[in-house]
């Protein structure tokens, strides 16, 4: 009778560990999408910009443009080191890595 409450016990911690990782994997995935979010805002900035330079001068200046859109493409690129992040974070959760914790400060 031992044997089969030991099994229930282990059922029931393996149950709560993947329950858990499941958990953890959701909220990483909804930083990612504010992340996301954010990079496609950068993104439609960029849009407004190259949009508005070629309706008020029907071309192109590709230094104004560098300058018009520094900002957004920094903001992009450190928004994909913040996604790759979370994606090896992910990884490493679904490897069965239990030493993972979820930042609190992955807003």
């Amino acid at each position: 009778m031992s044997g089969f409450f030991d099994k229930v016990k282990s059922y029931t911690k393996q149950a709560a560990d993947q329950t858990s990782r499941a958990a953890k994997i959701a909220k990483i995935k909804m930083n990612m999408v504010s992340l996301n979010s954010e990079k496609d805002r950068n993104l439609k900035s960029i849009g407004q910009n190259v949009f508005s330079m070629v309706s008020e001068t029907g071309g192109l200046d590709p230094e104004a443009l560098r300058l018009a859109c520094r900002d957004n493409v920094m903001q992009i690129n450190q928004l994909n080191d913040k996604i790759q992040e979370l994606e090896n974070e992910i990884a490493a959760i679904q490897a069965g890595s239990t030493d993972t914790e979820v930042g609190e400060d992955e807003e």
